[in-house]
């Protein structure tokens, strides 16, 4: 029979003892050491680069009450108390419960047995309430562009209308305006000619005088 090329040897601790140390928490110290091999072993955290200088300082965060509650309610662990329950809660048990106890309950149980009416109809017609409300909105919508489609189309005929009798009226407009312009000239003839016989007339009377 041929030896092993490992051959066994027998220990002398025990595998209950090892078992043991294993099961052990660690040490204080010893949690301390390996943090701070931890700590060594990972790169360091990166750091935002320094501000310009001529920019101004960030400005502190001025924050609502609702805000501070909010975040001081966070800080210090405690639920968040957003929604009443205290109306879903069953009352207490009594022998003989008083009327506002009775009121209660049964405001309660009216109120949940309309909500899940409601969610059920919901369920069934609420697809189809959806796709009625989504076709009357095409239809508004459709009907709007062509308003909008014929509206375009009334003042494009009314453009062209327009500029088809500025085009019918363009020679009487130029025969108007080169009257006017002839009158001008000849008010402005008759002007000069009296300004001539004045000074005639005042020509005239000085060498009589």
């Amino acid at each position: 029979m041929s030896s092993s090329p490992f051959p066994i040897t027998r220990s002398s601790t025990p595998l209950t003892s090892i078992s043991t140390d294993i099961d052990r928490p660690p040490s204080p110290s010893s949690l301390d050491a390996a943090h701070v091999l931890i700590n060594l072993s990972l790169p360091p955290a990166p750091q935002s680069p320094p501000l310009h200088p001529s920019l101004p300082p960030l400005p502190s965060p001025q924050f609502s009450p609702l805000i501070v509650a909010e975040l001081s309610r966070i800080a210090s662990k405690e639920p968040l108390s957003a929604i009443e329950t205290s109306r879903y809660e069953a009352p207490a048990d009594s022998d003989s419960p008083d009327v506002n106890t009775l009121r209660q309950a049964y405001i309660s149980s009216s109120y949940l047995i309309h909500r899940q009416q409601t969610l059920a109809l919901l369920g069934e017609f609420g697809k189809n309430a959806w796709l009625v409300h989504n076709s009357q909105l095409e239809d508004v919508l459709r009907r709007l562009e062509k308003e909008v489609i014929d509206t375009k189309e009334e003042v494009e005929a009314v453009n062209r209308e327009r500029k088809r009798e500025q085009e019918g009226k363009r020679h009487e407009i130029e025969g108007l305006e080169r009257n006017w312009r002839e009158g001008i000239g000849r008010v402005l003839e008759v002007g000069v000619g009296v300004g001539e016989v004045e000074n005639a007339t005042r020509d005239a009377m000085k060498a009589g005088a």
